[in-house]
Formats: C-alpha cells, structure tokens, sequence
C-alpha cells in the first residue's frame, strides 16, 4: 500500500469520533433548517412547497453527507471484526489521544513487532474497505 494511502486511512481513523459527531449535526441542521416560502406562499420556482420531501432529498444527496457516512461505515464495518485486543489498539492509538505507540504496546502488554503488524493490517483492511487498495495475496 502507498504511504499517502496508510497516512490518510490513519487520518480518517484519528477523526473519526469527530466525524460521527459532524454527522449528526449536519443531519440535524437539514431536517431543522426551513424550506422558507416566498412572501407569495410558493417556493421560488412557483412549485408548491414540500418540506419533507426537500429535507429527505438534501439528506440523500448532500455530497459532504455521503463522502462522511461512507467513511464512518468503512471504519466501522472493519472495526466490528476485529478481535477485541485489535479494537482496543484503535481506542488506544487513534481515539484515546493519551499513548504514544510505546504507550499503546505497554497497555496491550505485546511486542513492538505484533503493534506495527496489527496496525498496518488494519489501516490495510480499512483501506480495502474503501476501495482505496486491492486486498492482499
């Protein structure tokens, strides 16, 4: 795997709370923003309004929306097989934000060796997931 690859998968991984969390909020800023009316009582191309139908049709279309559900469902389809002391790498490397690699090998009580193994397995099978890589051998 190229290195931007494995670097960019690992900056999605660091913010990928940050992004479950921007999901939300933009999800919610659609369904509660307004499909303001013309002082006419018509939207501005003379249709009659339909806010629901507008707000479910931003939903499925915003770009940005979709580019972040995407990565988040990637991430998370990888992490729910993982093997608990693998997720636990994630938590500890990429969410927790409190160890350094060294930290993280004396947490999970494993050599240097198997973390850098484990980690690049991962990043690889998230990236795989993404279509951003060919699933090795």
């Amino acid at each position: 795997m190229r290195r931007a690859v494995f670097r960019y998968i690992e900056a999605e991984l660091y913010d990928y709370p940050h992004l479950k969390r921007e999901i939300s909020a933009l999800r919610e800023d659609i369904i509660d923003s307004e499909d303001r009316p013309s002082v006419y009582g018509k939207r501005p191309d003379n249709r009659p309004g339909d806010p629901t139908g507008h707000k479910g049709l931003r939903l499925l279309t915003n770009r940005r929306l979709k580019r972040m559900e995407e990565i988040v469902r990637a991430i998370s389809s990888v992490v729910d097989r993982l093997p608990p002391e693998k997720k636990r790498l994630i938590e500890l490397k990429y969410w927790d934000g409190r160890y350094t690699d060294t930290g993280v090998i004396g947490q999970l009580h494993i050599s240097r060796r198997t973390y850098f193994y484990w980690r690049r397995q991962i990043v690889e099978a998230i990236a795989v997931e993404m279509g951003l890589a060919e699933r090795a051998g």
